[in-house]
């Protein structure tokens, strides 16, 4: 049976797992030696459910399950609604494409005309302004870098005059998202936040993490979408909420990349190399994702495309939001302060670091997710977790 875990809840539609005290549930570590299930793979996919705190989020979520497994109902819906796709970047290119391959009619626009070409050649209907999207389209995702141009976007569609449904995909403050859809209720225009995490290897087979932000009405009724580029999906409370619950990720991940650069730096110090160190590692407390696919990030900032937002600024942006954020919520963040602080000279240092021995090491990648292996998973070519999936 599917567990639903409490408050911002997935159904989960696959994996047993070891009792954490509240029943039986997924594993959600890497590796577990009391875990007696595989997590879910790529095949099972989450399906959107209420918050448990919802009075009525029994009734809700045996509705929202019965629309969800109704296939013909679901086909229906991706008929009739049409899905804007503004911002066509690493991420937002990758999103439009899933909802593509969903069946959705999609219209997409972005400043550069290549990158709308690249979405035509996959069966969207490309635009030449925000105003045609929107004037097209019932409802539009927004994946842009900041809050700045998010306005901009959702200025241009309140110029259309028509009721949309606006979802903010970009990594921004709760407080924004919160603003927005109280300034742009009376244009008719509803608004939900539901940045995703899970980086370009999920967003390329459609199973990203997804934040949802907003109404019950609104999350049940946009399920499809989000389930077209999204494996597990949480409703996470109102409009403002999926970003405060990805600023929390993101913290947590771009932290403890800062963390990692000074460990490795720290055991290069003393003559350990980082092979070494990451193979030490896996094995200890400190094992996670981010270690076992160390290099990744070194590849990634390798291959941005000219004219990109260098990855550091971006993480500093996010480290910025979360002090933001947590300011505005009365709270002092000083981990957040310092690593927004150091991240751009910590990764500028790592990048003359790697020119000094002649440029990124040629890491093996895993033949599942494409990402790095570190030694101990390289002779079976990739990582125990891509395994199981």
């Amino acid at each position: 049976m599917p567990r639903l875990l409490p408050d911002a809840t997935r159904l989960v539609t696959s994996g047993r797992g070891h009792d954490s005290g509240d029943g039986p549930r997924p594993c959600q570590q890497v590796t577990c030696s009391n875990c007696l299930s595989e997590r879910p793979g790529p095949s099972s996919r989450a399906r959107l459910v209420a918050p448990l705190n919802d009075s009525k989020s029994k009734q809700f979520r045996a509705e929202a399950r019965g629309r969800l497994r109704d296939t013909a109902a679901t086909s229906k819906r991706r008929r009739t609604m049409k899905i804007g796709i503004v911002g066509l970047g690493n991420m937002g290119k990758l999103i439009a494409a899933a909802v593509v391959r969903a069946g959705f009619e999609t219209y997409v626009y972005d400043l550069r005309a290549e990158a709308i070409a690249e979405l035509v050649e996959q069966g969207a209907k490309g635009t030449t302004s925000v105003k045609e999207l929107a004037e097209a389209a019932d409802v539009i995702g927004v994946v842009v870098l900041n809050e700045p141009q998010v306005q901009s976007v959702a200025d241009e569609i309140v110029a259309v005059g028509l009721p949309r449904t606006l979802i903010v995909h970009s990594t921004v403050t709760p407080a924004f998202v919160q603003g927005l859809a109280e300034s742009l209720a009376p244009a008719g225009i509803g608004v939900l936040d539901a940045p995703v995490a899970g980086g370009l290897a999920r967003a390329r087979t459609g199973e990203l993490t997804v934040m949802v932000g907003g109404t019950d009405t609104d999350a049940a009724k946009l399920a499809p979408l989000f389930d077209a580029f999204g494996r597990e999906i949480f409703h996470v409370g109102p409009p403002g909420a999926g970003s405060a619950a990805k600023l929390s990720v993101n913290f947590m991940t771009i932290a403890g990349y800062a963390l990692q650069i000074e460990a490795m730096n720290f055991a290069r110090a003393y003559g350990l190399t980082e092979d070494a160190l990451s193979s030490v590692l896996t094995t200890s407390n400190a094992d996670s994702r981010a270690v076992r696919t160390w290099g990744l990030q070194d590849r990634l900032r390798a291959s941005v495309p000219a004219g990109t937002t260098p990855a550091q600024l971006v993480m500093k942006k996010d480290l910025s939001s979360f002090t933001t954020a947590a300011g505005r919520a009365g709270l002092v963040s000083p981990l957040a302060a310092v690593a927004a602080e150091t991240l751009v000279n910590r990764v500028e240092e790592r990048d003359t670091y790697l020119d000094s021995i002649g440029g990124r090491p040629d890491t093996p990648q895993c033949t599942t997710c494409g990402q790095e292996l570190i030694p101990p998973f390289r002779e079976a070519g990739e990582h125990p977790e891509c395994a199981r999936a």
